[in-house]
């Protein structure tokens, strides 16, 4: 996921080749449907957080990268906390939380797809 000020965008990967480019993408559809229909189990919400946190801590490991953190900070006009106040909301999320965030911003429907390579 990539935020901006006005958008942000989503970009699913794969490596499949060009003949089951269009499975795949409706296979996608189909998973974030699911994520729009079905309740985390509070086993696999913990994994979910656990991997956010863990990702957004990994990406942060250098000098370097904490710079680039602060630097976004500054330039979209966030908070100083901003990071803190993530990592808070990212431990407290529940469920029905997820839920309505996949009913508001997965929809299939609504996303544009591109397909890097052949036969897509």
């Amino acid at each position: 996921m990539v935020a901006r000020e006005q958008a942000a965008s989503l970009v699913i990967g794969t490596d499949v080749n060009g003949e089951s480019a269009d499975a795949t993408r409706r296979e996608i559809a189909f998973e974030l449907t699911r994520l729009q229909t079905e309740s985390l189990g509070e086993s696999e919400l913990e994994t979910v957080k656990n991997y956010t946190l863990g990702k957004l801590l990994g990406e942060t490991t250098t000098v370097f990268e904490q710079a680039d953190r602060y630097r976004y900070v500054l330039l979209q006009g966030l908070r100083p906390d901003y990071y803190a106040e993530l990592v808070r909301r990212t431990q407290a999320a529940t469920a029905d939380e997820l839920l309505t965030l996949a009913r508001t911003y997965l929809s299939p429907a609504d996303m544009l797809t591109v397909v890097a390579g052949g036969n897509g």
